[in-house]
């Protein structure tokens, strides 16, 4: 009997080595439109990344991954987080793969950026699966879309109003005009060197 329990402790212990068994935090993915395509923003704990596609310390660099590991990382969200539009899933490119080298897995967080080309003149609702980390019970997707984060769990599906991309995009354009007005006129600071200009200004050529 106890070579028995040996025997299934040992054939369960790569599975038991392999992965961190709850989820640290959710993942964090915004996803914003520019243009012709989508930019989707990934946060969240470094061991998501690297037990997703088997990395090691080896495979690090600093506060980076070989390039290997970049393309099975791309490959992998391209595979397992699918955006599509028109019924055609949107191949997206992996732009940043970034983690906090100097700190234990456990604490790293990873900051991720994959770029999906699109059609701007589509109109039909994007869709978002998700597959990721299912050897995880508990794992987790919040992604945002114009300030309205929703959860996804493994093989959930949700869709996206193309319309909503966009004006999150206005939205943050508006925002950051009006803050910086903002900034301009309600810092003593400013208001003084605006004045000092139109005092040692003898006219509006000057000015």
């Amino acid at each position: 009997m106890k070579l028995f329990y040996l025997f299934l402790a040992l054939l369960f212990l790569p599975v038991v080595s392999r992965a961190h068994q709850l989820q640290v935090e959710p993942i964090g993915v915004t996803i914003r439109a520019q243009n012709a395509f989508l930019l989707a923003d990934f946060k969240g704990n470094v061991q998501d990344i690297t037990q997703s596609v088997d990395a090691t310390e080896a495979d690090e660099r600093d506060d980076a991954f070989t390039e290997e590991i970049n393309k099975k990382v791309e490959a992998y969200f391209n595979e397992r987080f699918v955006l599509s539009q028109n019924g055609k899933p949107l191949k997206g490119k992996l732009e940043l793969l970034t983690h906090q080298g100097n700190r234990s897995p456990e604490e790293s967080q990873f900051e991720m950026q994959i770029r999906y080309p699109r059609d701007p003149d589509a109109t039909d609702v994007i869709t978002i699966t998700n597959t990721t980390l299912d050897y995880l019970p508990n794992a987790r997707v919040i992604v945002s879309v114009n300030g309205v984060a929703r959860m996804m769990a493994l093989n959930d599906t949700i869709t996206i109003d193309p319309k909503a991309l966009y004006k999150n995009l206005l939205q943050n354009i508006g925002e950051f005009i009006w803050l910086g007005m903002e900034h301009i006129f309600t810092g003593v600071d400013h208001i003084f060197f605006i004045l000092a200009l139109l005092i040692a200004s003898t006219s509006l050529k000057d000015l």
